[in-house]
């Protein structure tokens, strides 16, 4: 059911009918083309085709470039959204929330990695961890792999971003900033 239209949006990238345009509201979309000049606005038509076929075969998120959530819990809906630069192969994901109807941007990061080749979808809230990369746990003690262990416990929604088939970036907004945590196991 999704895929006709997924192929449609891929056929004719407009704002109407794209759905990674759509995805971003028109006040946000002006202020990312004006604070972010190097960098343009994701379209579907920046995904292989055949991710967009997987995609809609799995009922995966419609755009692989632009999350929606409410990060804060204030009501609003908030976005993510991974930006293609100009002229280089990199990404610049933003973080954009909400707050009374005014767009404030306030996570920038910069990936060295194709367009095509990354992702960025909502999270749901619950608890996150990731074990650091200091030794194996066969040969850590337990109190070694506590020690080790870091963690995310969110109340609130957020988004997980990076590259395909490898690790990723989770973000959640909690105490006024943004908190990351890199983990596995996702798309």
């Amino acid at each position: 059911m999704l895929l006709p239209f997924l192929l449609a949006a891929a056929a004719a990238p407009t704002t109407a009918s794209d759905i990674c345009l759509a995805m971003v509201p028109p006040r946000l979309t002006a202020q990312i083309e004006r604070d972010h000049a190097d960098y343009a606005m994701p379209r579907l038509t920046d995904s292989p085709i055949e991710r967009l076929m997987s995609n809609a075969e799995t009922g995966g998120w419609p755009c692989p470039f632009v999350a929606i959530a409410d990060v804060d819990g204030d009501g609003s809906l908030d976005r993510a959204v991974l930006l293609k630069h100009k002229t280089q192969s990199t990404v610049r994901l933003i973080a954009a929330r909400n707050v009374e109807g005014m767009w404030r941007i306030e996570l920038q990061k910069d990936w060295p990695i194709a367009m095509g080749a990354a992702i960025v979808e909502p999270l749901e809230a619950g608890l996150y961890e990731q074990a650091r990369a200091s030794g194996t746990a066969a040969t850590q003690t337990p109190a070694a792999q506590l020690d080790n262990l870091n963690s995310i416990q969110s109340d609130h929604a957020g988004f997980v971003a990076g590259q395909l088939e490898s690790a990723k970036a989770a973000y959640f907004f909690q105490n006024g900033k943004w908190a990351e945590l890199w983990i596995e196991g996702t798309r």
